[in-house]
């Protein structure tokens, strides 16, 4: 049976479009018949690589949203975005034409969208996790599939501050407050340890989605960014921090580099880190992305940023490190950025 969360998320997104378009229901015997559209054929924009090392797929659907029992997958492919070409599951090219079934045409089902599935597994329902969705109206020849618009309004603010030392310890030190970064809220009289309040105002995925959220800081020199964690909910704290000691931390995603237990050879040495530019630094970065569940590539971003925002770097020759911990950065939305699918009718290929 169609999973219910995905199909009244979907349902909500066809009948927006519905309304938008003014032309969901439009039985009147005008226009879609002179349309081809009995197959689909698509064009990405941007759309990440994935290939049968991933461990994951992509596959199109199509559903009449009134009537789920209309839920019809036309194929699961792979795709190579730097050869610009779609692959079977075999790894061979195939063609960007998608055909419906036989006896079908377009003016069948009201939405199509794509998925994150697991490969090599064969499951008949679609996913939790659909990357992108978009309307099939009748009149409109050319057609898209984006990402959710809520993602359009996602907010974050991010603070340096190592949290997980309570900074209570004698022994505490002034220069580690520029070794944690926690996506939190500063309250208007100013930092305070106690009254951080959430940063990210950014949709709560299903605890059983086949995506989640994760944070990433890379500061110019590294060989790669590193990631702050893994989360569904973003008033909560990670599903791990590798780099805190005695594993607290606040109910906040982030992470405080402190420790070097488990962390890449390549920086082992450097901790604690230091998560400010040099003078004039532009290139290191703190970015949120939306990953697959589970994961290809646990140690690169996936490509599908959501916000992001340079790291604090000196200003000039008498700045100093230290005077960027506690100060309130808001990161900027990067929804134009995500990938986009333009879809035309066509006739089928078979």
């Amino acid at each position: 049976m169609f999973k219910n969360s995905l199909i009244t998320a979907l349902i909500s997104l066809a009948f927006g479009a519905c309304f938008l378009f003014l032309a969901c229901d439009d039985d009147d015997g005008n226009g879609p018949q002179a349309l081809d559209n009995t197959a689909l054929k698509l064009a990405p924009a941007g759309l990440p690589t994935l290939t049968e090392e991933d461990s994951l797929v992509y596959e199109l659907w199509v559903v009449d949203t009134l009537d789920e029992t209309t839920l019809t997958s036309l194929s699961k492919f792979f795709w190579d975005n730097e050869a610009y070409e779609f692959q079977n599951l075999f790894g061979f090219s195939r063609s960007d034409v998608f055909d419906l079934p036989q006896g079908k045409t377009t003016n069948d089902y009201n939405l199509m969208f794509v998925t994150f599935e697991p490969y090599p597994e064969d499951d008949r329902e679609p996913s939790l996790s659909y990357v992108m969705a978009g309307p099939l109206v009748e009149d409109f020849p050319i057609l898209r599939m984006e990402f959710d618009d809520s993602f359009a309004e996602v907010t974050g603010t991010y603070v340096l501050s190592s949290l997980s030392d309570y900074n209570l310890d004698a022994e505490d030190s002034a220069a580690l407050e520029i070794s944690g970064i926690w996506f939190a809220g500063v309250e208007a009289g100013g930092f305070n340890y106690s009254a951080l309040s959430p940063g990210l105002v950014i949709p709560t995925l299903p605890q059983d989605a086949n995506i989640i959220y994760e944070g990433w800081v890379f500061v110019q020199g590294w060989e790669r960014p590193l990631s702050t964690g893994k989360f569904r909910n973003p008033n909560f704290r990670d599903l791990s921090n590798p780099y805190i000691e005695d594993q607290y931390a606040p109910l906040l995603p982030g992470e405080d580099f402190l420790i070097s237990n488990g962390a890449p050879s390549w920086i082992r040495n450097n901790f604690p880190l230091v998560l400010v530019g040099e003078r004039g630094d532009t290139a290191s970065m703190v970015m949120i992305t939306l990953e697959p569940y589970p994961d290809p590539d646990e140690r690169n971003p996936f490509p599908l940023v959501l916000l992001s925002r340079n790291l604090p770097f000196l200003a000039g020759p008498s700045d100093r490190k230290i005077s960027k911990a506690h100060t309130l950065i808001q990161m900027g939305n990067r929804y134009i950025e995500l990938p986009t699918i333009e879809v035309t009718r066509t006739d089928r290929e078979n």
